[in-house]
């Protein structure tokens, strides 16, 4: 396939992207710096405590971040987003200060409209110093596919068990925890996840470490992430199995399912190890993260998420049972897994700056999910459906009046 057609498609799949169309109704006065954070002080390290009870069936949980600040201007007061979250017990301490003091840290004013906590100090937070923030926070579990939410499942014999996870595109991390919720800081996280005994945690990195407490409850550490942006931060407390071996490069792969699921995994886990691969001789670059972890959520309305490390599916859109699953479903299987996977390279690895690019990360993944799919499989003759699903539709869209060129951002 000549390079000519392949930047050709990239270029038909960003004028599908669902940012690319804004409502000509929408006014022109309205001042969209009002919902984004201030540029005098930026994160640079995130450590996250979370505290689950969902083993229990109690939908509320409770957490405490400590953000490494940078100062870039001097100023008097800090500015998350936040929402649906109890927040207090506020401080912070200057880092590498010779008297390392604390100062309570008050929340000036909410404002629910455009979700920004502002924290206020009574010193002077200097330009070019570092800080460490603490808040400690409570909240409830969504009932709805964002932030840090609860979902159930039927075993065969009709129990119900409930689980949490976490969908923090695009904007759904402030849902969890305080944050500079915004694609263009990447840093490194560190994260402690307290559960029940009979469940356990997954994120992005492998575990670190596990420690037993007296109340019956165990604290799961992981291993430090590369610097990413708080959007792809996933974290999920299941009682769920894993499925899993080695790609050829020794990197773990698991999917992670109710244990009555687990034979129905085998066919994406296959596919994810091949795909990888190709992808990994396509770039030239190995999987950047020590783990690849895939998880199904029932009812997971955005059909996958890929969280760097830890992707997310629906699951009647990953499991695949011989004899039952139709050649529709098939390539929607294999499709879904491909998209991913192209995300973890493109998106997460190299992300943007602000989500009026996502569709440069949403081409490369929409394209190499039919040109993946179409190497490994031709029989499905997928570079013609392509034509059809999205080259015929690019044209349609393109002749809009609200369609904006790619030059508007």
């Amino acid at each position: 396939m000549g390079k000519v057609w392949q930047i050709s498609a990239l270029l038909i799949i960003a004028l599908l992207s669902p940012v690319h169309c804004k409502s000509m109704e929408q006014d022109p006065l309205e001042d969209a710096s009002t919902y984004r954070l201030s540029n005098t002080t930026e994160p640079v390290r995130y450590e996250l405590w979370i505290e689950s009870q969902i083993h229990n069936g109690d939908f509320a949980f409770s957490g405490r971040v400590a953000i490494t600040i940078r100062v870039l201007e001097s100023t008097r007061q800090i500015q998350l987003n936040s929402v649906g979250l109890d927040i207090h017990n506020l401080y912070y301490t200057e880092l590498f200060s010779d008297q390392r003091t604390s100062e309570m840290l008050p929340i000036s004013r909410t404002v629910e409209d455009n979700q920004i906590i502002n924290l206020n100090t009574e010193s002077m937070l200097l330009s070019g110093r570092y800080y460490i923030v603490t808040l400690e926070f409570t909240g409830q579990l969504q009932n709805q596919i964002r932030g840090f939410f609860y979902s159930r499942y039927l075993d065969d014999f009709g129990r119900v068990f409930y689980i949490a996870a976490t969908a923090f595109q695009h904007i759904f991390a402030r849902w969890a925890f305080p944050c500079y919720d915004e694609p263009r800081y990447r840093t490194p996280f560190t994260i402690h996840i307290t559960h029940g005994p009979l469940y356990h945690a997954v994120s992005n990195m492998p575990v670190l470490s596990t420690q037993n407490h007296e109340n019956d409850t165990i604290t799961t550490t992981f291993e430090e992430s590369p610097p990413m942006s708080v959007n792809l931060v996933a974290f999920a407390v299941t009682n769920y199995v894993s499925r899993g071996y080695l790609s050829p490069n020794q990197l773990p792969l698991g999917i992670l399912v109710p244990v009555h699921l687990i034979e129905q995994a085998e066919f994406a886990l296959d596919r994810t190890q091949e795909f990888l691969q190709a992808i990994e001789m396509y770039t030239a670059r190995p999987f950047s993260l020590p783990k690849l972890d895939g998880i199904v959520i029932n009812d997971f309305i955005y059909l996958s998420m890929e969280n760097w490390g830890l992707m997310t599916y629906d699951t009647k859109f990953l499991l695949y049972t011989p004899g039952v699953t139709n050649l529709a479903q098939t390539v929607d299987i294999v499709k879904i897994i491909t998209h991913n996977l192209m995300h973890n390279y493109f998106g997460n690895l190299v992300g943007i700056s602000w989500w009026s690019y996502t569709w440069m990360t949403e081409g490369f993944a929409t394209y190499f999910e039919y040109y993946m799919t179409d190497e490994y499989f031709p029989e499905l003759r997928m570079s013609d459906i392509f034509v059809i699903e999205y080259m015929q539709r690019s044209l349609y869209e393109d002749a809009l009046i609200s369609t904006r060129p790619m030059t508007n951002y």
